[in-house]
């Protein structure tokens, strides 16, 4: 019968679940199969806060609230400018969405959809003229 110290050595390379991992996992694959076209991180983090079981929720909300602070003390702009671009990231799902549906129904993209998808992305990628 072996010991708790060799049991321990024995399983020291074995990383520890952590359901919160886990869960990511779990909705991050999902969405990849769901939305192949795309999703936004908030997306995968709630998929996971819901699968997880109540007991574990505290502890994974510990997690997001020192992920916010570390980002938001460690690298202010970047924080401020994925603020800052949550409107224009959910016009830029709308135009999306928009663009699907009318190649669907076999209908042609107007250039005004087109110019506002061009415009949205150069300002979401840091280009924008």
């Amino acid at each position: 019968m072996s010991t708790p110290d060799a049991f321990d050595e024995i399983t020291s390379f074995i990383a520890p679940v952590c359901p919160w991992n886990a869960a990511w996992e779990e909705s991050e694959e999902r969405l990849l199969d769901e939305r192949p076209q795309g999703f936004h991180p908030e997306d995968i983090g709630r998929g996971a806060f819901e699968r997880l079981h109540e007991v574990w929720r505290p502890a994974a909300l510990d997690v997001l609230f020192y992920a916010y602070y570390v980002a938001h003390k460690d690298h202010p702009e970047k924080l401020a400018y994925f603020e800052a671009a949550q409107p224009l990231h959910a016009r830029a799902w709308e135009a999306l969405a928009e663009v699907d549906a009318l190649l669907a129904r076999g209908a042609e993209v107007t250039p005004e959809l087109a110019a506002t998808l061009v415009s949205l992305a150069r300002t979401l990628i840091g280009g924008a003229r």
